[in-house]
């Protein structure tokens, strides 16, 4: 729902706080998404690599929480755009773990139902999203409330993964020359001679 709605109203949001033109709007729209391709990266790997998923889907949904507040209450325009920044980066850093979970946890027909659960669900939520932010600046003070109450909802999502089974926190190797060690050579003739023998 955050995703989506902030997403949407980005440029707006981004003109109301800084008070930059439709150009500069527009390059000041990219960097967070620049940040974010950047994130989906560091963040994977440090996944991978932690085999810590839960915490740290938890620590990305927490920044995105985060930076919403500072975009919402910041005291100044470069303060709140650095919290739109972190906020952005980390929702987009969070994407690529959450679908490695979704994975680990469903398991032979259950991934099907879940996967179309999970789809049909953040479809769902991203239609009325945008019109809530709406609706919430028309009765607040500006953007700056519809940003609160998502970073209210951010922090609540921040809390789910630690739900989620034991299972999905794993370690996976990353380097490639460790899993070719378990790789028989066939090319070494004590190999052969072996594979011969336990073949009768």
């Amino acid at each position: 729902m955050s995703y989506y709605g902030q997403s949407l109203w980005l440029p707006q949001i981004l003109k109301e706080l800084t008070g930059l033109s439709d150009v500069e709007v527009s390059f000041a729209t990219a960097l967070p998404y620049f940040l974010g391709g950047i994130s989906t990266f560091v963040v994977g790997r440090l996944s991978d690599s932690s085999g810590h998923r839960r915490l740290v889907l938890s620590l990305c949904m927490f920044s995105t929480a985060l930076g919403s507040a500072v975009s919402g209450l910041g005291p100044s325009p470069f303060l709140q755009y650095l919290g739109y920044c972190i906020s952005t980066a980390a929702m987009w850093g969070l994407i690529g773990v959450f679908w490695a979970v979704a994975s680990d946890a469903l398991k032979g027909a259950a991934v099907a139902g879940g996967i179309a659960l999970i789809t049909g669900t953040g479809n769902l939520l991203s239609f009325p999203a945008p019109y809530f932010i709406g609706w919430v600046r028309a009765h607040t003070d500006g953007f700056s409330g519809a940003l609160i109450v998502m970073a209210i909802l951010q922090l609540f999502a921040s809390t789910l993964p630690a739900l989620l089974p034991r299972k999905v926190d794993r370690r996976t190797n990353l380097d490639p020359r460790a899993q070719l060690t378990t790789v028989p050579n066939d090319d070494d003739p004590q190999n052969a001679a072996r594979s011969l023998r336990r073949m009768g």
